[in-house]
């Protein structure tokens, strides 16, 4: 018997055998589970439970609540009820007991000599029996109550509240200070502008990626890694903590876009949006900046030739296997490859905590970080809530509200200059020789001395008979598409910026201080590239990770 839900998931029954194959983001997950454990009198009940939850294709709620059920009838044996309302609150700390001195299974299913089951682990089986529970209850089955499911609720709420309290003490160190924030926007920006290089170099196959070959004298352990992969610009990894830390969008909900859910306003007033879906979670429109969409399109491009030999809309694709460039295949991106490239980043460019231990850095740990900023900023729930896509208000207070209590700063400058690491991140980059990067600039030049102002070079067409009455008349020239900022002039970019600092203290009016503070983040960005960008920078190096392999021991 076979079963298809609306998001084209199949549930494949034989016997006591389900096979579940939930395809997601154009991959495919293939989860079995076996009722053979359960007793032929409560089959019934899980069974109506699991395909309730298998419609809306939340495949790991079904794995769960099946985890729990198999759990909750060993530890009953034998002995026959008739309702779970017969269980009271004793009874479930007695189960949760039984579960504390049940030993560990490893993956041939035999016991793990001393292992018992985790915290953790103990927590997820109540967690799937209030899951079953609620579902129950939607679906008005007279096996469970109201009360009943209070009760396991309560169970679960009174064993594991010290397990509650030290998640939420994780979770707050989890959440990134203001200089470890600063160190990650510095390497996105630095990473964003050498894929910008990368690209208008030329087409190459797999952009970011050299082949990097050990010179010292091959041994027997090392014979076959002479040659190893170094990505020294993952775009990838870098496009995906972008729209975590920014818009915090959930991984599995940037693993599952698509290039038709990037929304672009044609109209000119900036109302861009990513249309973000995911299983198990709400759909939801996320309100982009013109610097998310410039990322969203420089990867686009990135990623050209993995996409086109996939033939596939998935936004996020790559090559893998790319120890040789003839083994490479292209393929759609999936969590846990998202995860372990993101780590592979801040490792290799020895990202650190504020205490100089390595910072590790998952796209959880950016949506946290979002979030608590975000509820720190607003200090309003229900808009919390709704920026990051929460269904319960219970949610946004475990998760984000208490981590808004840690010591975020916000002053001016700390603004000033996060808003300049954003503007950097599709700035061009200011030239250091004019005459060798950009020898039409210099042309330019020579022939109009004029063309040499504050900020850089001007190369607007001139149409007049004067180079002024030419100027296209832009909000300023930073924001001028004629402009070729030069890293000699970063004296200007300085003054200019502690000039609008000056003067939007000045004022009384809020939009026009805005409008000065925007225009001082614009000559701090070029501030920015001049000192972190570029061959005279002192921009983040990578480390080089050729080290040779551990030998293997043969010894018994």
């Amino acid at each position: 018997m076979k079963i298809e839900n609306m998001y084209g998931s199949t549930l494949t029954i034989s016997g006591t055998r389900w096979e579940m194959i939930m395809v997601k983001n154009d991959a495919t997950y293939v989860r079995a589970i076996s009722w053979s454990d359960i007793p032929d009198q409560w089959k019934p009940f899980w069974q109506v439970i699991c395909k309730s939850v298998f419609e809306r294709n939340q495949v790991a709620v079904c794995r769960k609540i099946h985890v729990a059920a198999v759990n909750f009838h060993s530890w009953v044996g034998e002995q026959h009820f008739s309702a779970f309302d017969e269980f009271t609150l004793e009874l479930y700390g007695m189960f949760d007991e039984w579960l504390m001195h049940r030993p560990k299974l490893g993956k041939s299913r035999q016991p793990i000599n001393g292992a018992t089951l985790s915290l953790a682990f103990r927590r997820n089986i109540f967690n799937g029996l209030v899951s079953a529970f609620e579902e129950a209850l939607t679906l008005e089955l007279p096996e469970v109550s109201i009360s009943c499911l209070e009760r396991v609720q309560e169970a679960r709420l009174n064993r594991f509240r010290d397990a509650n309290k030290q998640l939420d003490a994780n979770r707050a160190d989890r959440v990134l200070t203001d200089t470890e924030l600063d160190r990650l926007y510095m390497l996105l920006v630095t990473q964003i502008q050498s894929a910008r290089e990368i690209l208008t170099s030329g087409p190459t196959m797999m952009p970011g990626v050299e082949w990097v070959t050990n010179t010292e004298k091959p041994n027997r352990a090392d014979v076959q890694r002479r040659t190893h992969v170094q990505r020294t610009t993952d775009l990838l990894a870098v496009t995906a903590a972008w729209l975590s830390i920014e818009h915090g969008i959930r991984p599995e909900e940037i693993t599952a876009l698509r290039l038709e859910d990037i929304r672009e306003d044609t109209s000119g007033e900036g109302k861009h949006s990513l249309f973000c879906h995911a299983p198990n979670k709400n759909e939801r429109i996320v309100p982009i900046t013109e610097s998310t969409l410039n990322i969203l399109h420089l990867y686009i491009s990135w990623s050209s030739q993995p996409r086109a030999q996939l033939d596939s809309r998935a936004l996020l694709v790559d090559w893998t296997d790319i120890r040789k460039s003839v083994d490479a295949k292209a393929e759609v991106i999936t969590a846990p490859n998202l995860h372990q490239r993101l780590r592979n980043l801040v490792k290799a460019h020895s990202l650190q905590r504020d205490d100089g231990s390595p910072l590790k850095l998952s796209l959880k740990t950016l949506r946290a970080t979002c979030g608590s900023h975000f509820a720190s900023s607003t200090q309003n729930r229900e808009v919390t809530r709704r920026f990051m896509g929460h269904e319960k208000a219970l949610t946004t207070d475990t998760y984000y509200i208490t981590l808004a209590q840690s010591q975020l700063s916000h002053n001016v400058y700390d603004a000033l200059h996060r808003e300049s690491l954003r503007l950097a991140t599709y700035y061009k980059r200011p030239i250091d020789d004019l005459s060798l990067e950009l020898p039409e600039a210099y042309d330019l030049l020579q022939q109009n001395p004029e063309r040499d102002i504050d900020e850089g070079i001007c190369t607007v067409p001139q149409t007049t008979s004067t180079l002024a009455d030419s100027c296209v008349r832009a909000s300023s020239c930073l924001d001028c598409p004629f402009l070729v900022p030069e890293s000699r002039k970063r004296q200007a970019f300085v003054e200019e910026r502690d000039l609008y600092i000056r003067r939007a203290a000045e004022t009384t009016d809020s939009r026009i201080q805005q409008q000065r503070l925007r225009h001082a983040a614009m000559a701090n960005a070029y501030v920015v590239l001049i000192d972190n960008v570029g061959p005279n920078s002192d921009s983040i190096k990578i480390e080089d990770n050729n080290k040779r392999p551990r030998k293997r021991s043969y010894k018994k």
